[in-house]
C-alpha cells in the first residue's frame, strides 16, 4: 500500500533474467484489481515511479516489432526497449506522470484513448495529426514494412510521401493491406478496458495521407499538374489525398504560382482536400498571398532549436497557417554547433529519452506538425519508429525551463550544411549557407 506524500518517489526495482528478451509490465493492472496500491489522479501528477533495471543496457536485448511475424499479443509499450527507462505507459497501464517544475504549453496537449496524438485544425477546417511517420529517405524496400510498423504498432495516422521519394506505391500499398484490421488489439487494451476503441477499424478515412509534386511536375499548365497528381494517385492505388503540396519553391514564379493554383482546382473536384508548401520562405508565400490564391494549409520545412525560421514562424501566426517540421537530418555529429548538440544529448539523458523523441515532443509544445522518419533495416531503426511517434512520447513533458533551453539554441543552421535533399539535389546546392527558404 502506498500510504505517502505525492511528492515521495516510488522506486520499483527488478532484477531481469539476463536472458530474457523484454520485461512485461502488464503486472501493474493485476496490482491495482488486488488493492496493492491506490494512487488518486491528482497524486499522480506529483509521483514518478521509476522503475531501474538493475541490467546494463548492453546486457537488455531489443523487442523487435517485426521478428516473430505475428501479432504481438501486448502493446510495445509494455516492455523496456532500448531506452530501458523510456517511460511510454499504455492506456492499460499506471500513468507514469514526471513531476513538473513549472507549467507549460504541454498541459494542452491531450492525446487519445489508445494513444493518439493531438489533432490540429487545418485553416479550410481539415484535421491533421501533430505527429505522422514520414518516408523521406526511406529506400522503397523498407516502405511497406515502416509503414505498416507505424500503422500497427505506433498507432501513426497521417503518412507523408512525395512524387520525389519513390516509395509511395508501397505505402500505398501498406495501407491497403492494413485496412479494416483494428488496430487496438495492438496496443494492449483488452475489452473491458476500452470497448469503443476495441471495434474500431482502420479505414481511409481515419488516415490522413500527403504527398508533394516534385520540382520536375511544377507546371504553369494546369492540365500537366492535374496529369501528374492523376499518375501519382494511380501508383498509391489511391482516390484522394489528403494534402498534396509544393515539394519546394526553387523553380520560378509561374511554375510555382500555376502548380498551387492546380492544386487548389483539385480541391474542388475531390481528389485533394488541402493543399500545401514545403520549403517556402515569406518572399514565397507572399507571391501567393499576392496572387490572391487561397492560403496554404500547412509549410512544411526544416524547422528545429537550432535553425527556428522566425521569419515564417511569425508569417504563419499572422495568417493562421500551420507550420510542420520536415524530416530532421543530421542533428547530431562533428559538424555543427557543438554547444547545441550537447545541450539537446544532455537532456535525452536527463529524461531517458533519445534525441529525436526530445525534439518530436519540442515541436509538439511549440504547436508544430512534425513526421519522423526511420527505415527498418534493423532493429534500433525499427523501434525508433514506435518511439518517436505520438504515442512514443505522449508521457514525455518538457517543463519551460527545458524549452527555454531549446529555444535558445537557435543559431540558424543553413540546409546547405545539413546535408538534408529533401525537396532539391547537391546541385542546387551552392554553398554551405545555402537555404531554400531564401529562394525566390
Amino acid at each position: 500500500h502506498i500510504e505517502a506524500p505525492s511528492q515521495i518517489l516510488v522506486f520499483l526495482a527488478f532484477v531481469g533474467n539476463p536472458h530474457t528478451s523484454a520485461f512485461p509490465l502488464s503486472f501493474i493492472p493485476q496490482l491495482r484489481e488486488q488493492n496493492a496500491y491506490s494512487i488518486d489522479t491528482e497524486q499522480q501528477q506529483g509521483l514518478a515511479i521509476s522503475v531501474l533495471m538493475v541490467r546494463r543496457e548492453s546486457d537488455i536485448n531489443v523487442m523487435d516489432p517485426e521478428d516473430t511475424g505475428q501479432v504481438p499479443s501486448q502493446s510495445p509499450s509494455h516492455y523496456f526497449t532500448r531506452r530501458s527507462f523510456s517511460y511510454v505507459s499504455s492506456a492499460a497501464a499506471i500513468s507514469l506522470a514526471l513531476p513538473q517544475s513549472s507549467t507549460c504549453a504541454a498541459s494542452e496537449i491531450s492525446f487519445g484513448d489508445s494513444g493518439d496524438p493531438p489533432l490540429v485544425t487545418l485553416l479550410n477546417g481539415l484535421a491533421i495529426p501533430a505527429v505522422g511517420y514520414g518516408l523521406y529517405k526511406t529506400p522503397f524496400s523498407q516502405s511497406y514494412r515502416g509503414t505498416t510498423i507505424a500503422l500497427c504498432k505506433a498507432n501513426v495516422r497521417y503518412f507523408d510521401t512525395a512524387m520525389a521519394y519513390g516509395n509511395a506505391a508501397e505505402v500505398g500499398r501498406a495501407i491497403k493491406d492494413i485496412g479494416g484490421v483494428f488496430p487496438t488489439r495492438y496496443m494492449g487494451l483488452s475489452d473491458k478496458e476500452s470497448p469503443k476503441l476495441r471495434d474500431r477499424r482502420i479505414g481511409r478515412k481515419d488516415l490522413f495521407l500527403a504527398t508533394k509534386v516534385d520540382n520536375a511536375s511544377q507546371s504553369a499548365n494546369a492540365a500537366a499538374v492535374r496529369r501528374s497528381v492523376l499518375d501519382h494517385l494511380r501508383i498509391m492505388k489511391m482516390s484522394y489525398v489528403d494534402m498534396c503540396s509544393v515539394h519546394s519553391p526553387l523553380t520560378d514564379k509561374s511554375r510555382r504560382l500555376g502548380t498551387y493554383a492546380a492544386l487548389c482546382d483539385l480541391v474542388k473536384e475531390g481528389i485533394v482536400r488541402s493543399v500545401g508548401v514545403c520549403n517556402y520562405g515569406v518572399q514565397a508565400l507572399d507571391e501567393i498571398v499576392s496572387a490572391g490564391l487561397p492560403l496554404p494549409a500547412v509549410n512544411q520545412l526544416e524547422l528545429s532549436p537550432f535553425n527556428q525560421h522566425k521569419d515564417v514562424v511569425d508569417w504563419a501566426d499572422s495568417y493562421g497557417m500551420k507550420l510542420s517540421c520536415a524530416p530532421w537530418s543530421k542533428l547530431s555529429g562533428a559538424t555543427g554547433p557543438q554547444d547545441g548538440w550537447a545541450k539537446l544529448s544532455a537532456m535525452a539523458k536527463s529524461r531517458n529519452a533519445t534525441k529525436a523523441q526530445i525534439l518530436v515532443r519540442w515541436s509538439l509544445q511549440k504547436g508544430y506538425i512534425c513526421v519522423p522518419r526511420s527505415g527498418t533495416s534493423s532493429k534500433v531503426e525499427r523501434m525508433a519508429i514506435i518511439e518517436n511517434s505520438g504515442y512514443g512520447v505522449k508521457d514525455l513533458v518538457l517543463n519551460n525551463d527545458e524549452m527555454k533551453i531549446l529555444d535558445s539554441l537557435d543559431v540558424q543552421w543553413k540546409a546547405g550544411t545539413l546535408g538534408r535533399r529533401d525537396g532539391w539535389s547537391d546541385d542546387d546546392v551552392k554553398s554551405s549557407q545555402w537555404e531554400p527558404t531564401d529562394y525566390v
